[in-house]
């Protein structure tokens, strides 16, 4: 069934056109088209209301009429004047350009015009639809010379005046969806797709570089979202089971403000001895990856750090006395994780239901927003008062072929399995060449970085950017990311949201149900994950109308039944 509305309040009709009868230069245009267009605007979008009002029209903008009566728009480019729709059929033009935008639930459309077009995609359920225009001049001319109104009113319709790459890549990142939007489309009027083509592949590239971000994103939240959401509801009912946030601080009481953080890199081979010779007067933590590392050269971490949601996490704590160290975890981690540790100390990371949980329990927030855990691990010794840091083993590039440190569990998999025919590099190149089968290697230089590495890296590099203190990095990345101390923005200090008394986990499950089953603001943000990994599953580009909110809001209210009583 098509997904176009045939009818009903929504649909846009335009009607006879005011104002539009014969040619108009529009160097004054229609003030009372003007102000009842800004009526709206001014509603809807005050800033550039206030910048439209500011500006002179643009004399070069003509509205007049197609040879089937519709109204279009004329603009001088240079010394010449050219239309910005079809002459003969505006809205048949307009319909080739909702062919070409498919099926996607997200179109960014560039250029106003008399806008057929944007009629054409708003009369769509469930279609969002971005404007972007240049010139506060040029919008004025347009306000003066048609009733824009039922567009600009449109709850799926939003514009963005004259933005620049970074402000429009920035807004499509907070904007677009792609578990409740379905596919992304980039539209441009033809007419200016020539004549402003500087201007559109700029903003196309802008778009572009904010969808690799975006689909980076999604593809994490389609992944782990179902085991996120029932992780979480899993082990709040042990909450008030963990030791508190100042349980945590006490860790860091007895250390002289300097640590020592270790990564899983295989640079670690290398850097032992130093880390032997180091590893005495400074705090010692861990990433998870890395605890059988450490055990093997009798080093006990003083903490160890884990975001990860999967169960393989637990391999990395099969050695006897791993369970005993104080360990520093996501509520989102593994229950059987969590239940077998002496001495967790709970967080909340960046899932949407962690940090709602932590505004309604006083949970403290862990930084996990560069996604790897090293970063994570750096965020929580710098919250907690470390001025001097050494990391070792951040590599990110897997030199030699060789994905991991010694010991680690990746690495034990790999080698218990090598055989004379199967040996241990062909066992690994599943990780080595993540993301570049196909691609064609210029120069071999011993390091194999894959898309996810680069992400861990550039992140790391823009967060350490953002940090003060002392630090020194070894591994292969650290050329990359040392400069002898970062720049004195400060660390953040531990979050910890306030609250008055920490509510019993059946009463906090019971209020964030009462909350979904009534739809209540922030509900949807609430189930992204659900909804990424329900549309992952369906590998569907069409744009979501309810179904599949209310299908995660199913799920979890079972989740919530299944693990909590209720």
């Amino acid at each position: 069934m098509s997904s176009r509305n045939r009818g009903g309040s929504g649909r846009i009709h335009s009607g006879e056109d005011p104002g539009a009868a014969g040619n108009r230069f529009l160097h004054g245009g229609n003030v009372k088209l003007l102000e009842a267009n800004l009526s709206i605007l001014g509603r809807r979008f005050p800033e550039i209301a206030r910048r439209v009002l500011a500006a002179d029209p643009e004399p070069y903008i003509r509205f007049s009429s197609s040879k089937n009566g519709l109204q279009i728009v004329y603009e001088t480019f240079g010394e010449r004047e050219y239309p910005l729709h079809s002459t003969i059929d505006p809205s048949r033009e307009a319909r080739r350009l909702l062919q070409t935008a498919g099926n996607s639930g997200f179109t960014v459309v560039y250029g106003l015009g008399a806008a057929w077009h944007l009629e054409e995609f708003l009369n769509l359920n469930d279609r969002e639809v971005l404007l972007i225009i240049d010139g506060p001049g040029r919008l004025r001319s347009f306000l003066s010379g048609r009733d824009y109104r039922k567009i600009l009113e449109h709850p799926r319709f939003k514009m963005l005046l004259d933005p620049g790459p970074e402000e429009l890549t920035d807004h499509l990142v907070h904007n677009y969806l792609p578990g409740l939007h379905g596919g992304f489309s980039f539209i441009c009027l033809p007419a200016l797709s020539i004549r402003r083509r500087e201007r559109y592949e700029q903003l196309k590239r802008a778009a572009d570089l904010a969808l690799n971000q975006i689909r980076n994103d999604f593809s994490v939240q389609a992944h782990f979202g179902l085991l996120w959401s029932r992780n979480c509801i899993a082990n709040l009912a042990y909450l008030q089971d963990f030791p508190a946030a100042s349980d945590y601080l006490s860790l860091f009481e007895k250390s002289i403000k300097k640590a020592i953080l270790v990564g899983a890199g295989p640079s670690l081979r290398e850097d032992r001895e130093l880390l032997l010779r180091t590893a005495a007067d400074s705090m010692l933590i861990a990433v998870d990856t890395a605890l059988p590392f450490l055990q093997q050269l009798d080093l006990k971490p003083d903490l160890v750090v884990s975001i990860d949601s999967q169960y393989y996490t637990l391999l990395h704590a099969m050695q006897p006395g791993s369970l005993d160290i104080p360990w520093a975890v996501t509520l989102s981690a593994p229950p059987a994780l969590l239940r077998s540790l002496k001495k967790p100390f709970v967080f909340a990371g960046g899932i949407p239901l962690e940090l709602a949980l932590a505004r309604k329990t006083g949970l403290p927030i862990m930084d996990t927003g560069g996604g790897n855990v090293l970063q994570a691990a750096l965020s929580l010794a710098l919250s907690a008062g470390m001025e001097e840091l050494t990391v070792f083993g951040v590599d990110y590039s897997q030199p030699g072929g060789i994905p991991y440190a010694p010991a680690t569990y990746v690495d034990r998999w790999f080698r218990l399995r090598e055989t004379r025919t199967s040996p241990f590099l062909a066992q690994s190149l599943g990780f080595t060449f993540e993301g570049r089968r196909g691609q064609e290697i210029p120069e071999y230089n011993r390091l194999y970085p894959c898309p996810r590495l680069d992400r861990y890296r550039d992140n790391m590099a823009a967060y350490l950017k953002t940090c003060s203190g002392k630090l020194k990095i070894h591994g292969v990345s650290a050329p990359l990311l040392a400069t002898g101390s970062t720049p004195s923005s400060g660390a953040q200090a531990l979050q910890v949201l306030p609250t008055e008394e920490t509510p019993k986990p059946s009463v906090l499950l019971r209020e964030i149900s009462e909350e979904l089953r009534n739809n209540a603001p922030g509900t949807v943000q609430l189930l992204y994950p659900l909804i990424s990994f329900l549309r992952k599953q369906r590998e569907s580009s069409v744009a979501v109308t309810g179904e599949i909110i209310e299908e995660a809001r199913s799920l979890f209210l079972k989740f919530v039944s299944l693990y909590a009583g209720e």
